[in-house]
This record gives structure tokens, sequence and C-alpha cells, in this order.
């Protein structure tokens, strides 16, 4: 009896709905997140297959936003072991770029992101497309491929047509920010303000915080420093909402140097604090570049040379490390280019000798079937002249008599 209670306990619970809580989860309320996970972690024997893999993709994503890569990889080999879906494999595939990127793993970013590739051509369904879509814009913005992903979120918004909400906003706020790296200031300034506009109304206030910061991002490029602190600092405590510790570190830099530019050395100094604690991991080196040239500078004009010359050999030092990574996922991609070219050369070589080799054989058949003519032509005209022969000598026995 108490076996029934159980299972009919079990069937009455919508897992499908609670992992579709969850993903909304991530979005809004890190925090949050985090309880529902440790709660279908009990619950993990009553799953079904396309339910694991779902529950440990999703997260995956938690060890992404906590910049927890090599946690993030093994989750998601774990959520490649229950059988997932089309759909699912592509954000499987692309969440494991983004870890990979993370730690620098270039060469087998580029090798995955060839196979999604080539997996998102081979759908039909549009929204499967959509959604694989927009897993590649992130993907193309660890990889600093702007133009490809301003392309990427055109064709997004034309597939998408406004119906999956999420999707458009995000589609809304990929847009501006490639506009953002590409320079065009004024066009993107205007889309993160429609992109904050519609994911607020919506409800997805972790692209809300994107969108804000991308306005002050314009604003700072720009040279409008005033203008962007607010944006700076509301984002920063949106994020901190999320524990998003990667964008909350990265805002730290960027108000250091903001204050730095409107005189205030103190507050400057406070958030290159912030920044200069945290460990050499690949995601902070952009951030504490950005600061230890800011506390040289304020140094230097504080009469503290030394001090000075320190911050901008550090500085100076990550700027090199980050140039070779460059040259390194510069060079990885080439090798993956090269290798698809290989084999696609190969492919084409393989090709062109079963053309060569089809063609052998047309001619061999058709070399028979003229033989195997000529043959019978031969046949016929023998039978022709024995039966002439034979006319004509019956009728010479003929005139004989």
């Amino acid at each position: 009896m108490a076996l029934l209670v159980s299972d009919a306990i079990n069937a009455a619970v919508d897992f499908d709905q609670q992992l579709d809580t969850l993903e909304v989860a991530l979005q809004v309320d890190l925090t949050e997140s985090e309880r529902q996970i440790e709660t279908l972690e009990k619950q993990q024997n009553q799953l079904s297959q396309l339910q694991l893999a779902r529950f440990h993709t999703l997260s995956s994503i938690k060890h992404l936003y906590l910049g927890e890569f090599e946690q993030a990889l093994f989750t998601l080999d774990k959520a490649l072991l229950f059988k997932p879906d089309n759909e699912l494999m592509t954000q499987i595939s692309m969440y494991k770029i983004t870890a990979n990127i993370g730690q620098n793993n270039y060469q087998q970013a580029f090798q995955l992101l060839e196979e999604s590739l080539a997996r998102i051509d081979s759908y039909d369904d549009s929204k499967i497309k959509v959604n694989a879509y927009i897993r590649l814009m992130n993907v193309y913005m660890e990889l600093d491929a702007f133009e490809e992903m301003l392309t990427t979120a055109t064709e997004i918004l034309s597939l998408n047509k406004g119906e999956n909400k999420k999707n458009e906003c995000y589609a809304k706020l990929y847009l501006p920010v490639a506009n953002l790296k590409l320079e065009n200031f004024e066009l993107s300034a205007s889309q993160f303000k429609e992109a904050e506009l519609y994911c607020n109304k919506h409800n997805f206030p972790l692209i809300v915080a994107m969108a804000i910061k991308g306005q002050s991002h314009v604003l700072f490029e720009t040279g409008q420093y005033q203008a962007s602190l607010s944006g700076y600092l509301d984002s920063l405590e949106r994020y901190q909402a999320f524990k998003f510790h990667i964008e909350i570190h990265d805002s730290h830099a960027y108000l250091s140097e903001v204050y730095f530019h409107l005189g205030d050395y103190d507050q400057a100094l406070t958030y290159a604090k912030l920044v200069e604690q945290l460990p050499n991991e690949p995601m902070n080196l952009k951030g504490k570049k950005r600061t230890f040239h800011v506390q040289s500078v304020i140094a230097s004009k504080q009469g503290k040379f030394k001090e000075a010359y320190q911050y901008q050999v550090q500085a100076h030092a990550i700027g090199v490390q980050l140039l070779d990574e460059k040259k390194v996922k510069e060079n990885a991609y080439q090798m993956v280019k090269f290798d698809s070219a290989e084999k696609t050369r190969e492919l084409n070589k393989l090709v062109q000798d079963h053309e060569m080799i089809a063609k052998q054989r047309s001619i061999l058949n058709n070399e028979k079937s003229a033989s195997f003519m000529f043959s019978t032509v031969l046949a016929g005209t023998v039978a022709l002249l024995a039966l002439l022969l034979y006319t004509a000598w019956n009728q010479r026995n003929q005139f004989r008599k």
C-alpha cells in the first residue's frame, strides 16, 4: 500500500515543469536555482533519461556563471551519457565550447564548433535552428568573431519572428554587442536600449542587466565617462543578485577606470583592489590588466614611481599573455580550417576517384557492347554468305542438269 502511494506521488510530480522552472531561475536568481538543483539532485532516480540529460546540462550553466569550467565540462559529459535529443545535444556542444574557451582549449573549442555547425545545418526545424544559433552567438563572441555574430543575430530575428520571447531577447542583446565591437556606436546604443525595454517587458532581468551595461560600454568607448557611471553601478547591483562572478569582476574593472577618468582616485583604487586580488585565471586577465594600468598611473601621479613601475610591469606581462593567447586562438582556428580543408580535399578526391572508376566502367561496358554487336554482325554476315553460297551452288547444279 505504501509503495502504491509512493508511486502515485512520483507520478504526480511534473519533472519537466521543474526543469522549466530551473531554467528560468538560472536567468533571474542564481541562489534560487542552486536550491532547485539541490532538490532535483535528490530526485534523480525518478527522472527519465532525457530529463537527466537536461538536468545535468542546466546544472552546468551554474558552473559557467561561477567560472568553474572544469566542473562544467564534467557535468556536460554526464549529460551526454543519457542520450540527449538533437536540440539538447546542440546546447551541450555550445556549452562545452564556452567551457573550453574559458580554459584556453581553443583547438578543442574549434573542433566542437565545426561539428556543431554541421549538425545545425542538417536540421529542418527552424525552432531547433534558432535555439542552436543562440548558443552559437555566445561562442562567436568568445572568439571575437563579431561579423559572424552580427549575421547570426540577424538570422535569428528573421527565423524567430518574435515567437519565442527568450530567443528574441537574446538576439536583440547580441545584435548591439556585435555592433559595439564593430564600432557602430550610435546604432549599438539604440539597439541596447531596445533590448533593455523588450527584455524587461518579458521578465528576463539578467539580460536587462547586460543591456544596461552595454549602454554604459557605448558611453565609455566614446569618452562619456560620467554618463556611463550610473549604468555600470546599476548593472553591477543586478549581477550581484545573480552571483554572476564573471560580470561582477568585469564591472569592477570598468568602474575602476571610470572613476580614474573622473578624478576620483580613492574609488578607482577601491574597485581596482577588488580585481587585483582575483586569481590569475583566463577570465580575470583582461580586468586585471585594466586595473593594473589604472593603479600604475595613479601611483605615478602620487609620486610612487617604484610602485607605478611594478604595476606597469604586471600590466605589460598580462598584455603579452593575452596577445599570446590570441595567437594561440588564431592558430587553432587556422589549424581547424586546414583540417577541414584537408578533409574536404580528401573527400573531393574520393568523389573524383569514384567518378573516374564509373567512367572506366562505362567505357568498358561500351567496349563490351560494341564487341558483342560486332560479333553479332559478323555471325549474321557469315550466315548470309553461307546462304548465298548454298543458293548459288544449288542453282549451278540445277543449271548443269
